[in-house]
C-alpha cells in the first residue's frame, strides 16, 4: 500500500499530490505550518481551527501540511471532512501507509522553507549527523554562510525510508531568491570525455561546466558582453557560447567560453 496525498481545491493552485513526496513545496506562500498527527482524533480539528484563528487580520499567506502517520482512530476521516468542509483552506494532507515514527516524518516534512543553518540545527537535534547542501539554482556556489541560505529541495526526498545516519542534502537558494521548480544543483552537466561528443554547455554557470571537464583541460573564459571584465567569481556566470560547439568530437583540445553574468541576456 502506497502513501496517500489529499489537495484542497485552495492548496491545488499551487501544489499537486506529488509535491511534498518529492519535497518540493516551493515559497508560494509566507508561511507553511505542518502538523503530524497519530490517534489525535480529540485535539486535530481544534488545532487546524486554532491555525486559522492565529493567522485572521496578519496578511500573510498560509498553508498546512499534515502527516497522518497510520492513526488506528477516526483522524483521517476528520481530517479530510475538514478539507471539504473549508475548499479555501490551503491544505496538503498525508497519510502514511504505516507508522513510521517521528525521526521519519521529521525528514519528510519540517525542512522545507527553513533557514540553512536552522534546518541543520534541527536535524542534528533529531540525529541526523551527516548533512550537506548544494546550490539549488544549479550555479554551483558554495555555502559559506548558513545563514544566508534557505532550504527548498531536501534528499532523502519525503517519502523515502531514511534512518538517522543517512546523509541528508538540502537544495538551497539565498534568502532574496526564490525557490526554482525543481532542483537544478542536481542536474549537473554531462562530464566531457575525451574522444566523445562535447555536451551542450549554454545557459549552466561557469563553475559548474568547468567542473564537468577533465582537470587536465586547458579552459579559457572571457566575457562577451562588450564590457571587458574580468571572471573572478566564476559562479556568478553563465556559458552563452563554447568551442568546441555541442557534438563536436572532443580531443582533450583547449575549450573556450564565452560568458555574462547571471541576469544578462546573451548577444
Amino acid at each position: 500500500m502506497r502513501d496517500r496525498f489529499t489537495v484542497s481545491p485552495a492548496a491545488a493552485r499551487f501544489h499537486d499530490a506529488e509535491d511534498i513526496r518529492s519535497g518540493n513545496l516551493g515559497d508560494k506562500y509566507d508561511i507553511t505550518f505542518f502538523v503530524s498527527c497519530y490517534n489525535e482524533e480529540e485535539f486535530i480539528v481544534a488545532t487546524l481551527d486554532t491555525v486559522k484563528i492565529a493567522m485572521v487580520g496578519l496578511g500573510l499567506t498560509y498553508d498546512i501540511v499534515i502527516i497522518d502517520d497510520g492513526s488506528k482512530d477516526s483522524s483521517p476521516e476528520l481530517i479530510m471532512k475538514y478539507i471539504a468542509e473549508h475548499p479555501d483552506a490551503d491544505i496538503v494532507f498525508r497519510q502514511n501507509a504505516r507508522n513510521k515514527g517521528w525521526a521519519q516524518n521529521y525528514i519528510d516534512s519540517t525542512f522545507i522553507g527553513k533557514g540553512l543553518q536552522t534546518a541543520q540545527d534541527d536535524a542534528q537535534a533529531e540525529g541526523f549527523d551527516n548533512l550537506t547542501s548544494h546550490d539549488a539554482t544549479g550555479r554551483a556556489r558554495y555555502q559559506i554562510f548558513d545563514r544566508d541560505w534557505k532550504v527548498c529541495f531536501q534528499r532523502p526526498a519525503a517519502g523515502t525510508s531514511a534512518s538517522s545516519g543517512s546523509r541528508l542534502d538540502f537544495g538551497v537558494v539565498k534568502l532574496d531568491e526564490s525557490c526554482p521548480v525543481s532542483d537544478q544543483g542536481t542536474q549537473s552537466p554531462s562530464p566531457a570525455s575525451e574522444d566523445q561528443a562535447m555536451p551542450d554547455l549554454t545557459g549552466k554557470s561557469l563553475k559548474a561546466v568547468i567542473g564537468s571537464l577533465p582537470s587536465g583541460t586547458s579552459i579559457t573564459a572571457k566575457d562577451i558582453s562588450g564590457r571587458g571584465r574580468l571572471i573572478i567569481v566564476q559562479s556568478n556566470w553563465k556559458v552563452c557560447s563554447q568551442d568546441p560547439r555541442s557534438g563536436a568530437q572532443f580531443t582533450g583540445q583547449p575549450v573556450t567560453f564565452g560568458a555574462v553574468k547571471f541576469g544578462e541576456s546573451c548577444p
